[in-house]
């Protein structure tokens, strides 16, 4: 039986519109999905306020457009993993939580020193394009809402 947290889940994380012929996936695999979904969108937060710090440190025209542009995506993604983990029953702190615990790893995975940026640039930036490009979709995609 679905409870009406799972039935808000798959309404608020898709737009998707299910055939007769089409499940929905099951409230357990909806969990799983969206708590690792809510955990990368953290993590791409985390590595996207890193990068509008380092473009800070810049100081010109082009770096204060970078980090206009990387707060936004910060921003975007860690409200994504808000609304993943409303969607699945996590406390409402968790992905404040994870964002903060990542930001530290990630500031550590660079130890702490901008000019090993290019270890974050190289490990993050491909994969929270993608997230970041679409994120709903993404969402959908991934946890197999449609087709």
């Amino acid at each position: 039986m679905i409870n009406l947290r799972t039935l808000f889940a798959v309404t608020l994380l898709s737009t998707a519109v299910f055939s007769s012929a089409q499940a929905a996936p099951n409230s357990e695999t909806l969990r799983r999905l969206g708590n690792q979904l809510s955990e990368d969108f953290a993590v791409c937060s985390a590595f996207y306020m890193i990068s509008a710090e380092g473009a800070k440190n810049r100081g010109d025209i082009s770096g204060l457009q970078m980090v206009a542009l990387a707060e936004a995506s910060a921003v975007k993604a860690i409200a994504m993993a808000k609304r993943l983990s409303y969607a699945i029953g996590q406390k409402s702190d968790v992905p404040m939580i994870r964002y903060r615990e990542n930001h530290r790893s990630l500031l550590d995975e660079m130890g702490r020193d901008f000019v090993n940026y290019s270890v974050l640039s190289a490990r993050y930036l491909r994969n929270c394009a993608y997230l970041m490009r679409d994120p709903e979709a993404v969402v959908v995609q991934r946890m197999g809402l449609v087709e």
